[in-house]
């Protein structure tokens, strides 16, 4: 499962979807079905699908992982606000934002409490509670929650960090569909001097 999370953050989603596969034929075989590992293989097998487009497939996926870890862990586990955001990004993407907006709130909830507001895990959260309300449109409840989402960013990851180059940029993309280009280039300018610095600070490790 490790190794099928790291193929994927360095982009072999080829490589991480066989990882992720082989994790779930060994907790199968070790009769570990509704272990927490199992739940984990499930996860990150989705994870290739969604990328790929096959969203249907991905869904599935997530929602035993889901099943798993609440039989598990509970149903307040962080690892439960991890697998119902990407369910929420499932529904957001075919535009059902009614029950995107539910399990990207559920996340959030499920997540700030037991992390703090000032983890990483709470950042994405309210990250995707943004992407929601920018996929529908609303973006008057979007920009808020990209703003609260850099903020918690920085106070985790730290300013430099390039996680939060990321939020920066999305915050963006709302800055151009609102038509406030100005502020979009600013903001955007500023993403790109985080990721530089960010690929200067740890090459020199």
């Amino acid at each position: 499962n490790i190794l099928a999370s790291l193929r994927m953050i360095q982009g072999d989603l080829a490589e991480g979807e066989l990882l992720a596969k082989r994790a779930l034929e060994v907790t199968e075989r070790l009769g570990l079905r509704e272990h927490p590992d199992a739940a984990d293989a499930h996860y990150y097998l989705g994870l290739v699908l969604a990328q790929r487009g096959e969203h249907a497939s991905a869904q599935s996926l997530y929602e035993q992982a889901q099943s798993i870890v609440e039989a598990a862990l509970g149903r307040t586990h962080p690892t439960v606000a991890l697998v119902v955001g990407q369910l929420a990004q499932i529904h957001c993407g075919r535009g059902e934002y009614d029950r995107a907006e539910l399990l990207s709130q559920r996340a959030l909830e499920i997540c700030e409490p037991v992390l703090g507001s000032d983890h990483p895990d709470t950042a994405f959260m309210i990250y995707l509670r943004a992407e929601v309300f920018l996929e529908q449109g609303t973006f008057e409840r979007a920009e808020p929650l990209y703003l609260r989402a850099v903020a918690t960013g920085e106070k985790a990851l730290g300013p430099d960090h390039a996680g939060v180059a990321i939020l920066l940029e999305n915050y963006a993309t709302l800055l151009r569909q609102m038509k406030r280009d100005t502020e979009a280039t600013a903001i955007q300018t500023r993403a790109k001097t985080l990721r530089a610095r960010y690929v200067r600070q740890t090459s020199r490790r």
